[in-house]
């Protein structure tokens, strides 16, 4: 049966490693857990909440170790990056088993149950007059248990959370990379980040190759986001940049429901101008166009 071991990340690191199928050993225990990390493991993802957006003190994600382990001898990672040292001088292809966001809040007593150090560790802390935030007693957790799986019960019962959640496997980030890909491939300039009148867009669709001229449309995408602002800046690309698409992309039924309730009510000027898709629809159509992607954008450029 293979071994579960919890992993600790930043959000920018956690994005990385599922963007490009590898993961990163701290130097300081490199090593000695290289060597007790092996092909088939899974690796129990959470993220902490320093420098987090969407996935703060979560669960993110169950990974399986697909490989076997290399050395790194350049900064790959977002914070060796931006530190320009190698943090990670080991790292190992995987792959995901499941990914989403299961805060710690909800499965609290369930962890305490399966692993019951936690309450002791909350307790010293407490004592010593130190912070009782629970991703400081996973850190510490992680640091008395240092080389050491935490279980499979533990692993079963966040990917089954994760799974119950929809299991998604893409985040804000992708979302936007793939409006952005599905833009250039159907023949329009395309761009992630768009600014106009103070409001910054998710992602904007042009006619031409230039942001002089106003976009033809624009898409706002909300994932644990604020459907409200969103669909205030989406007033705006409707009253002012005359978008003629205008797109909202959800990722559950409440963020659903609460959009077709602000433009019933609120905002009865979008009413049948707001076209709101699934997240997976998006993930779906970029999937389609990718096996014709070059010819489809060798047609779409002709008039060029």
């Amino acid at each position: 049966m293979p071994n579960c071991w919890l992993v600790m990340m930043s959000e920018g690191n956690f994005n990385y490693t599922i963007k490009h199928g590898i993961f990163g050993l701290p130097g300081g225990s490199a090593e000695r857990l290289r060597g007790l990390i092996n092909v088939g493991d899974y690796l129990l993802v959470y993220v902490v909440k320093r420098g987090c957006s969407e996935l703060c003190e979560s669960f993110a994600a169950v990974l399986e170790v697909a490989g076997g382990w290399r050395g790194s001898s350049k900064p790959t990672w977002p914070d060796e990056v931006e530190e320009g040292v190698v943090k990670y001088p080991w790292v190992v292809d995987v792959k995901v088993v499941v990914k989403g966001r299961v805060s710690y809040s909800e499965v609290y007593s369930e962890l305490t149950r399966l692993l019951p150090p936690l309450e002791g560790i909350r307790s010293r802390l407490l004592k010593a007059g130190g912070r009782v935030g629970f991703g400081t007693m996973l850190r510490v957790f992680s640091v008395d248990v240092s080389g050491k799986p935490v279980g499979g019960e533990l692993c079963e019962l966040i990917k089954a959370r994760l799974q119950s959640t929809g299991g998604w496997v893409f985040s804000h980030e992708d979302v936007k990379g793939w409006l952005a890909e599905i833009g250039k491939v159907l023949g329009y300039y395309a761009r992630a980040e768009f600014e106009s009148g103070g409001y910054r867009f998710d992602v904007a669709w042009w006619l031409w190759g230039s942001e002089c001229e106003l976009p033809i449309a624009v898409f706002e995408v909300v994932i644990h986001g604020d459907v409200d602002k969103s669909i205030q800046r989406l007033l705006y690309a409707y009253r002012e940049l005359r978008a003629k698409g205008l797109f909202l992309i959800v990722a559950n039924n409440d963020d659903e429901a609460r959009a077709r309730s602000l433009i019933e009510g609120t905002y009865k000027e979008l009413k049948g101008k707001v076209d709101i898709w699934y997240v997976d629809k998006v993930e779906e159509l970029m999937n389609a166009l990718s096996n014709y992607k070059n010819e489809l954008m060798k047609l779409a450029t002709l008039g060029r």
